[in-house]
């Protein structure tokens, strides 16, 4: 494989994930339709660290780095007229070096705006992510597909859709919300 990347050619909301190999042939899929995008937005097959990051969990939001660079999520709701569906980044100076690296952009739209609005729609920029139940038997069963055992829909099909009771509960908690917003009950 030579490139992995997460395109826009269809937007941000419905971004693709896409490697081109060293044979010049390429793989693109949707978010919604790749088994291995879909069991990574499920946080199943992160590393450890990912779920006991330091950076996130004791620092809040003081960092080592110069920079903090995330997707801004929610923009739609803070900034709609910055929202043109192909990403924003949301960035946060962490030291004079950082600042300094900022201004020296050229050709790009900046707005400050504080850290709060920011962060508000992105729980990640504070909270490293849960590990989800069966994460490790994931493991245990992912070598079952790297030995040619199983394949990569049974795995998929075993970690990365949810239960019929999970389903119901993700359904009625979506209507629901839409219910009180719709009586005023609800922003």
């Amino acid at each position: 494989m030579r490139t992995a990347s997460r395109r826009k050619d269809c937007g941000w909301k419905q971004y693709s994930l896409a490697f081109t190999f060293g044979n010049a042939s390429e793989y693109c899929q949707t978010l919604n339709k790749d088994y291995y995008m879909q069991l990574f937005l499920r946080d199943m097959c992160l590393m450890n660290s990912c779920y006991e990051c330091g950076f996130k969990s004791q620092l809040g939001y003081r960092r080592p780095s110069d920079i903090t660079l995330a997707d801004f999520w929610g923009i739609q709701k803070e900034f709609p007229d910055l929202d043109d569906d192909k990403g924003t980044s949301f960035v946060v100076v962490h030291s004079p070096k950082g600042k300094n690296l900022i201004e020296k952009l050229k050709g790009c739209l900046v707005k400050e705006i504080p850290l709060e609005i920011g962060t508000k729609h992105n729980p990640s920029y504070y909270t490293a992510c849960k590990k989800p139940k069966g994460r490790n038997s994931f493991f245990d069963s992912l070598a079952k597909v790297e030995s040619g055992e199983k394949d990569f829909v049974w795995l998929y099909k075993k970690y990365g859709i949810d239960s019929f009771p999970q389903r119901v509960y993700v359904f009625t908690r979506r209507c629901g919300g839409k219910v009180l917003r719709i009586l005023g009950l609800r922003k």
